[in-house]
């Protein structure tokens, strides 16, 4: 959420393969540096972090990113079943 009132939401499992192909701490509190309000952006040249994020549940409306392959998701599943 901006400070503009904008706000996104991001497919969950293409955010967590992002921060992890980045090797960003995944930790809320510090994500919230790697994301910025592209209204924001468009009318005023500068990013602009968002004054909070917040976990909600995935609609077909998320912003969908890449997905790692198959083979590398299967071993992220695994780790965080054991």
């Amino acid at each position: 959420m901006c400070r503009c009132g904008h706000s996104a939401t991001f497919d969950p499992y293409g955010l967590w393969w992002k921060f992890q192909r980045k090797m960003w701490d995944d930790d809320l509190g510090k994500a919230r540096e790697k994301f910025w309000c592209a209204r924001c952006k468009a009318r005023t040249g500068k990013r602009v972090r968002p004054i909070r994020l917040e976990l909600v549940q995935p609609s077909k409306d998320d912003i969908q990113l890449p997905m790692p392959d198959e083979r590398e998701w299967k071993r992220a599943l695994s780790r965080f079943r054991a």
